[in-house]
């Protein structure tokens, strides 16, 4: 708009002015925020604030230490407790064309004090010239396929071991998201071998099997 006063428009003088009075504000809000910043009783609010955050933290760092802890126990517990009656096989195979005889090693588990032991069928589908199971305590006992499950994939050995420690059975499916521990006995007769996991399904295979992240293989259970 032209002002015959100014001789000029007169609007973007307004506005101009507008600009540099919000500006001006804005400066002020800062200049009073540094202000208060660089206060005595600002400074000692951020101290005090560091000061919880860090005794936060450190809280958050034990109560995780000691939960880590406990599940540490809860799974060597679970461990001890059925390591007696997890066993380590050993598969021997008849020679071959040049003279070999191949050996394989897996893991079973008793499932009778008479000495009946489960294990993966995986290493029992060629031709066995004999089969030994070792204990805990490192007692061999010869062993002999008694019968094959071709839809578990698992085989029913009998060995003439006594009085073998049984496992204590759960008494109900496990929920998805519980733990779930893979025991073993592969590396050493002596030492069992371990993989910590949940329950992933329950009701795999036509509701035969439980499957679990917890690391399984055919031959190696537990890592």
């Amino acid at each position: 708009m032209y002002d015959p006063y100014f001789g000029h428009d007169s609007s973007i003088h307004y506005r101009a002015g507008v600009q540099n009075s919000g500006l001006l504000n804005a400066v002020g809000v800062l200049r009073h925020v540094a202000k208060r910043l660089h206060s005595p009783q600002t400074r000692k609010r951020s101290v005090l604030i560091r000061r919880s955050l860090i005794i936060c933290l450190a809280t958050a760092a034990q109560l995780t230490n000691c939960i880590a802890a406990e599940i540490g126990d809860a799974v060597r517990s679970a461990i001890a407790q059925v390591s007696p009656s997890v066993v380590r096989i050993q598969i021997v195979g008849a020679p071959d064309r040049t003279g070999k005889i191949a050996s394989q090693v897996t893991t079973g588990i008793v499932v009778s004090n008479d000495g009946e032991v489960v294990s993966s069928s995986f290493g029992f589908g060629g031709e066995i010239a004999a089969v030994f199971v070792t204990t805990d305590h490192g007692g061999r006992h010869a062993a002999e396929v008694v019968a094959t499950d071709h839809v578990r994939k698992v085989v029913l050995l009998k060995t003439s071991a006594e009085k073998m420690p049984l496992p204590r059975w759960a008494e109900k499916v496990p929920a998805v998201g519980a733990w779930a521990i893979a025991a073993g006995r592969f590396y050493s007769a002596s030492t069992p071998s371990a993989a910590l996991g949940v329950v992933s399904a329950v009701d795999r295979v036509h509701g035969l099997a439980i499957q679990t992240d917890a690391k399984v293989s055919p031959v190696n259970y537990g890592g």
